[in-house]
């Protein structure tokens, strides 16, 4: 009957929309962190297969707690989703954002080297960097530090090209913020 196809047309939507729930960060509307780890483990085969570059940059957002606390959360939760905007649109078709917590982001660029990797790294730099963020009647500034490692020359694993696209956003911050950094440091 009519009734029972629309019935099974609701709940495939509702299907559909928990999928998407899963796989997405609710805020950001990023992809989730658990969602981003099992891509890049697939990205890995596929490029280890074409034996092609995947660059991983990590970004993180400048003094966040300090925005936080000075601003509220309402604003801090506006930063992060116009900051998840600003690198879709920096980003291209194949490459995934996805949120990895708090106010960190990750980019999976396949088939881009290092090169290539730290040019979108700056890319999105400047393009935070330029933007002015509404809080209220006024608005504000805010800045990124990104960390970019390249499969295969800095490591053949997932879990290890985290780490040192980790390794490299810590050097950008340590290096006083508002910049990027590669791996090898």
């Amino acid at each position: 009957s009519d009734l029972q196809i629309s019935i099974g047309l609701q709940k495939s939507l509702l299907y559909e929309k928990v999928q998407k729930l899963s796989i997405t960060d609710g805020l950001t509307k990023l992809f989730s962190h658990r969602y981003f780890k099992q891509r890049l483990e697939e990205e890995l085969i596929l490029a280890n297969r074409y034996s092609s570059h995947l660059s991983l940059l990590i970004l993180d957002i400048d003094h966040f707690k300090h925005y936080n606390d000075s601003y509220g959360h309402v604003a801090g939760d506006h930063v992060l989703m116009e900051v998840a905007r600003i690198l879709k649109e920096q980003s291209d078709q194949t490459h995934l954002v996805a949120r990895y917590g708090g106010e960190e982001m990750v980019i999976i660029a396949p088939e881009t080297t290092k090169e290539q990797g730290m040019e979108l790294a700056e890319k999105i730099r400047k393009a935070v960097e330029s933007y002015s963020f509404a809080v209220g009647k006024e608005t504000t500034r805010v800045t990124v530090s990104i960390g970019v490692a390249t499969f295969p020359q800095d490591s053949q694993t997932n879990l290890d090209l985290i780490s040192k696209s980790d390794k490299a956003l810590y050097a950008a911050k340590a290096r006083g913020r508002n910049r990027i950094a590669a791996y090898p440091l």
